[in-house]
């Protein structure tokens, strides 16, 4: 038997296991969910969406798929956030992974992006203005080297972080 989409299936006689995995991939009675390739620039996602398109925890500014090979970098532009993440023209200045004291440029997310033109990770960016509402902006290569610059913690203390000069490539 031959079908044009997963749905079709859903008319079909499975055994229960067959049954339970297309429910898995295919939902029946809901919306289709996006997958990678069909993301659109300056559209807006959940944060549910972000992990099932990228198989990434739910939290976090900077979230490794290591099955996809991919780094999803999420600016959060409400309060509360610590991170002073700008556009400066066509390049957007991404604070690092880090919440208290000086980040480094060694540490978990931060070397991945560091290394990202090199390391073969491909790089998402997002930027959310409100709760739960992230806007995919596009595929983002690090141009030019990570820099240092000082801004408070969530304790208002002051510290060195990790800034990396982003470009959109996609």
């Amino acid at each position: 038997m031959w079908v044009n989409s997963l749905e079709q299936l859903h008319d079909v006689n499975l055994v229960k296991n067959d049954r339970c995995l297309l429910e898995q991939v295919a939902p029946q009675g809901k919306e289709k969910q996006p997958h990678l390739d069909e993301l659109v620039k300056d559209q807006s996602y959940t944060n549910e969406q972000l992990q099932r398109i990228f198989l990434v925890s739910g939290q976090g500014g900077m979230r490794k798929s290591n099955r996809l090979n991919s780094l999803v970098l999420i600016s959060k532009h409400d309060s509360g956030n610590p991170y002073d993440d700008t556009w400066n023209g066509d390049h957007f200045e991404y604070t690092g992974m880090g919440m208290n004291g000086d980040q480094s440029v060694d540490y978990m997310q931060n070397k991945t992006l560091a290394e990202s033109n090199t390391n073969g990770v491909t790089v998402y960016l997002f930027e959310s203005f409100e709760n739960n509402n992230y806007i995919y902006k596009g595929i983002v290569k690090l141009d030019g080297v990570p820099y240092y610059e000082i801004q408070e913690d969530d304790s208002g203390n002051k510290r060195r972080v990790v800034k990396f000069s982003l470009k959109i490539i996609g």
